[in-house]
Order: C-alpha cells, then sequence, then structure tokens
C-alpha cells in the first residue's frame, strides 16, 4: 500500500504579514527621524556659513585692485600740492577725508541710575571710542527722568529719575560728551496735569485723542501753544545748565493720528511749517546748548509730511539734523535666505546709502550744517556699507543702541 502524499503549507503570512508591516513603518519612520536631524544640522550650519561667505565675498569685493593705481606721471601739479594717491579704496577714502566723525550711543537710563553707575559705563564708552552718549530726559509719553525745577516737569516726574547732573559730569568727565534726549510734542501726561495746552477736539474744551479712547487714544500738547512751547524751551534750557551741552529734539511735529480734521490748536500765526520752523530757532538760540533735530526718513522726503503742514521738515532750515531711517526685517531676512546674501546686503545697503546721499543734499541746501543719521534694523555688512556712504555724503554722526 503506497504512502499517502504530503501536502505542504506555505504561510505566505508568516513573510507579508503584520509583523512586516510593522517593520516596514519602523524603518520609514528611522529615515524620517534621520531627515529630520540632517535638516536640522544644515539649519544651524547654514546661516554661519552664509555669514562668513559674505565677509570673504565683501572683504574680497573692496581688495584696491593694483591696476587702479595711478602712475606718478599721473600727479597733479595744478594747486601746487601733490594729489591724493588712490592708494586706498574708494570705501575707505571718506574716512580719512572725514576727521569730525563721531559715534554716538542711546544709553538706558538703568546704566546711568546711580553716579557709581554713570561713571562706570561712561568709562566703558570711553574706552570703545564712543563720542557722545544719548540719555532720554522726557520720553514721548511726557515722563520726566530727573528733578526737573519746572512746575509742570514735577507732574511728570517718572519713579526712575537719575541724577542728572551727576551723570552730565561723570560722561564729561571721561571724555564722552553727554546728550538730553527730549521729546517735545508727542507728551500724553503734561496734556492731563494743564488741560490749556492740549490740542483740542473742535474747537471744545476736550482735549483731542490720537484715537478714540477704548483704545488707548492719547492727547498731545498742542505746538501752537505757547505755553507748551515754554514748557519745552524751558527743559532744554535746564538740562544744558545741568551739564548737557548737546540736546537731542524727537516729536518736533504737530500731532499724528485719527480725526485730524478735529484737532483745534487756536489762532495761529502762519502754517504749521512756520509754527515749527519758528520755534526751532528758538531752541537754537539757548545760550550754551546744541540743539539738534531728529526727523524720520519718510518725513524728509515727503512720504509722510501730514504732521508738519504737508512740507518736508528738510525744508526748515535747523544746523543740526539727525535722519532715523531703518531697513525692514523683510529685506533683512530676504537677503540672509539667499545664497547670494552678501549681494543682497551691498544692494539694500547701497539703497540705503543713496537715500541718506539724497537726503544729505537737500538738507545742506537747506542750510543744515551737521548731519547724523540713526539706522536700525541693519546687519553688521549693511551698516558697515552705509557708514561709509554716509561719511562720504557729508554726515558727521553715527547714532547706534548700547
Amino acid at each position: 500500500m503506497g504512502k499517502k502524499p504530503v501536502k505542504i503549507k506555505r504561510y505566505r503570512r508568516s513573510f507579508t504579514g503584520p509583523g512586516s508591516h510593522m517593520s516596514t513603518i519602523r524603518r520609514v519612520a528611522f529615515w524620517a527621524v534621520v531627515v529630520l536631524v540632517l535638516f536640522g544640522l544644515g539649519w544651524l550650519i547654514a546661516k554661519p556659513g552664509l555669514d562668513a561667505a559674505s565677509r570673504l565675498w565683501y572683504s574680497y569685493k573692496n581688495q584696491p585692485s593694483s591696476s587702479s593705481q595711478p602712475s606718478s606721471s599721473e600727479v597733479s601739479s595744478e594747486s601746487g600740492q601733490a594729489a591724493i594717491s588712490d592708494d586706498s579704496t574708494p570705501d575707505s577714502q571718506p574716512l580719512e577725508q572725514n576727521e569730525e566723525w563721531q559715534d554716538w550711543v542711546f544709553v538706558s537710563l538703568t546704566s546711568v541710575s546711580t553716579p557709581q553707575a554713570a561713571e562706570q559705563t561712561a568709562q566703558q564708552l570711553a574706552q570703545q571710542n564712543v563720542k557722545a552718549a544719548v540719555i532720554t530726559l522726557k520720553d514721548e509719553t511726557g515722563a520726566v527722568y530727573y528733578d526737573s525745577q519746572l512746575q509742570l516737569a514735577q507732574t511728570a516726574k517718572s519713579a526712575s529719575a537719575i541724577d542728572a547732573a551727576a551723570v552730565a559730569k561723570a560722561f564729561t568727565d571721561a571724555g564722552v560728551t553727554p546728550i538730553a534726549g527730549i521729546w517735545a510734542f508727542k507728551d500724553s501726561t503734561a496734556p492731563y496735569s494743564d488741560r490749556s495746552l492740549a490740542v483740542k477736539y473742535q474747537g471744545t474744551d476736550y482735549n483731542w485723542l490720537d484715537n478714540s479712547q477704548e483704545l488707548g487714544g492719547k492727547p498731545w500738547l498742542n505746538p501752537n501753544s505757547e505755553g507748551a512751547q515754554d514748557y519745552i524751551a524751558g527743559l532744554v534750557e535746564e538740562v544744558t545748565q545741568l551739564g548737557f551741552s548737546k540736546t537731542l529734539v524727537f516729536g518736533l511735529q504737530f500731532p499724528e493720528g485719527y480725526s485730524l480734521d478735529a484737532c483745534s490748536y487756536g489762532t495761529m500765526n502762519g502754517s504749521k511749517a512756520q509754527v515749527l520752523t519758528q520755534f526751532g530757532q528758538r531752541l537754537e538760540l539757548i545760550e550754551g546748548a546744541e540743539v539738534w533735530f531728529a526727523f524720520g526718513q519718510a518725513t524728509l522726503d515727503g512720504s509722510a509730511t501730514a504732521p508738519y503742514g504737508d512740507v518736508s521738515p528738510a525744508t526748515f532750515g535747523f544746523e543740526n539734523v539727525l535722519v532715523q531711517t531703518q531697513i525692514t526685517a523683510s529685506s533683512a531676512q530676504q537677503a540672509a535666505s539667499s545664497a547670494s546674501s552678501a549681494a543682497n546686503e551691498t544692494d539694500t545697503a547701497g539703497t540705503a546709502g543713496q537715500l541718506l546721499e539724497q537726503l544729505a543734499q537737500q538738507l545742506t541746501e537747506n542750510g543744515a550744517k551737521k548731519l547724523g543719521y540713526y539706522l536700525t534694523g541693519a546687519s553688521q555688512i549693511e551698516q558697515d556699507e552705509i557708514s561709509q556712504q554716509a561719511r562720504a555724503a557729508g554726515f558727521t554722526v553715527s547714532l547706534t543702541q548700547q
């Protein structure tokens, strides 16, 4: 009797069943984690790498070319003096020509909260070759940060007030010029202490607000008010006597915000521009004070002149003007994310530098004698490039944060 055939069973599920699927999922998850780790490392390394490459490219770009050096036969004798050689690059030449260049910094109140802290801060700045320091003694809210003798200022005195005279002495002794930062008519404190100095709403006795009260609207000092003008001028005179030989004035303008057509300024002798110009000239005449006026780039180039009566403050004829300008965050991010970030940064800096050149020409044509600029939002490469162009354009001051 023959043997019964043996039936062989094949268990395909032993190889293709749920266990195999789980193994596949684990492999996919493993490689996904690997990819994420590599991506993260690349993200951390890319930015420093691009910055290093940018600096190398920028350094190479500014190397002087041997073919650009003139021969001895090209020396001019027209004035009886030897011509300046082009051994230095075009970018470095303004540094040698402009010997009046000064680096200013904003100094926080906490760093000068005591005379001892002020001495230490001043010595540190002197070691960094900083020429002057701006200390805000009245901010845009109207708060006053020193012990003023003016009655209106005493009602606005901040709990963070400093010994202004001691601070000024500490900086002067260290060879750093102390500059008082004073905000003028953008002041939401004094109008509550003396309502007669405030911008009014449609000729009523109600204070005008730059936004609805529910949204935090603020009152403003009236630039056309004699009392408001006396208050600001009194502060400038006072800080000058305390040892601040320079004052940087912000907010010399009429209000900005909503419902501007509802503002009442009283009877005006002239236009808004004339009122501001006359008051600025009054500040310039204060004995012992060197007054600087800070204006935004958009107001000077004519893009946003409503607070000045639709006239650029560049035409006011002030002797010392500081231009506030910035490179937007979007342009900086775009430059940093591009493979050719150095080229993008120098292009952005070139545009900003050209604008400063144009503003410098306009300001000097209208009587400005000293020019400064305050730049924000720029990378170090952009700052260096713009600084070179600003010096060449006639600027003598660069203001930065501490």
